[in-house]
């Protein structure tokens, strides 16, 4: 079907992919400006952030006493032999006028040369159908496409949002029981907590599901973890995760600013979150998996710029070892 498409509609299409994949994984194209450490002090962009008035004033469930600290082997992919396997896999070809752009009678794959390798793979037809979708088939075919695509058993990430759009491309919000796609994500859990590189936001694989349950779109980032070991320690309170982000101890990881002014993050004078989640973070540069509140909420700037964000700031003490 897409080798029969005009050539400006090919070009749009290989445009509109690009961007997605590139906006999607544009914190890994980010390279983090300070020194290495064991924990995330500077912001998705680089930059780092001073804090006041910080406050959280949502609900708050049950909390460990108790969480490990790991030592991981963490990697990312070989791209000569992942982008092998993936052409293989999909039926693809590479495009010798566009680099990083296969193509398929099925599918087309974009990738963007990054800090992860990043791969966008998307069905060229597009079903306009609807249904009611069962979750537990979706889970069951999604995590062998994950399987396929890593060559490892991935987790269903079941504390993320189950996401459900009309159709696409405008990725419309709707309702389990009347939608074109189903988003899910599978990645890597310890201690039943989601386990991510740094300030990524993604698991390795978020897969779409259309109508009949095939693979419509998906997105991959090319690493791998491997917990080793853990030593656990004892879990602050909520209370003093709001006091260290106040000592300038939180990573300012998502914004949602709509403002027509740039925006810095260099004071926030001040932060009201109204959720939480507990996640593990790796450092590359020491191997190490550590736990860290992940705060959601309205900062506002010392220029009264107000914006959504996501703050993420350590669920131990740091002076910890392996």
């Amino acid at each position: 079907m897409f080798k029969n498409w005009p050539s400006w509609l090919k070009l749009m299409v290989v445009l509109s992919a690009s961007a997605l994949v590139v906006a999607y994984f544009f914190r890994l194209m980010t390279p983090n400006q300070s020194p290495p450490s064991t924990i995330i002090s500077s912001n998705f962009d680089g930059s780092e952030t001073t804090f006041s008035n910080v406050q959280y004033v949502g609900t708050i469930g049950t909390i460990p006493e108790k969480l490990g600290v790991a030592a991981v082997n963490y990697s990312t992919i070989d791209t000569t032999e992942k982008e092998r396997q993936l052409s293989e896999l999909f039926n693809l070809q590479p495009n010798p006028e566009v680099e990083g752009y296969w193509v398929g009678n099925e599918y087309f794959m974009t990738s963007t040369d990054t800090v992860i390798p990043a791969y966008l793979i998307t069905n060229n037809e597009v079903l306009i159908e609807e249904t009611e979708f069962s979750l537990q088939r979706a889970v069951e075919i999604g995590s062998a496409y994950a399987e396929q695509i890593t060559g490892q058993k991935l987790d269903f990430i079941t504390n993320s949002e189950i996401y459900y759009y009309a159709n696409a491309p405008e990725f419309m919000p709707a309702s389990q029981t009347s939608a074109h796609l189903i988003e899910l994500q599978f990645g890597y859990i310890l201690n039943n907590y989601s386990l991510l590189p740094e300030i990524e936001q993604a698991p390795p694989v978020t897969i779409y599901l259309d109508a009949n349950y095939k693979l419509s779109r998906l997105l991959y980032a090319g690493y791998q973890i491997e917990v080793i070991s853990q030593n656990m320690q004892k879990t602050i309170p909520i209370s003093q995760a709001i006091e260290n982000i106040e000592r300038d101890r939180g990573a300012i990881i998502t914004r949602n600013y709509e403002g027509f002014t740039p925006l810095s993050l260099r004071k926030i004078e001040s932060a009201v979150f109204n959720n939480y989640f507990i996640e593990y973070r790796v450092d590359p540069t020491t191997n190490t998996a550590v736990p860290y509140y992940r705060f959601t909420g309205e900062l506002t700037t010392d220029e009264e710029q107000v914006f959504d964000a996501e703050v993420i700031t350590p669920a131990i003490q740091t002076d910890f070892g392996i």
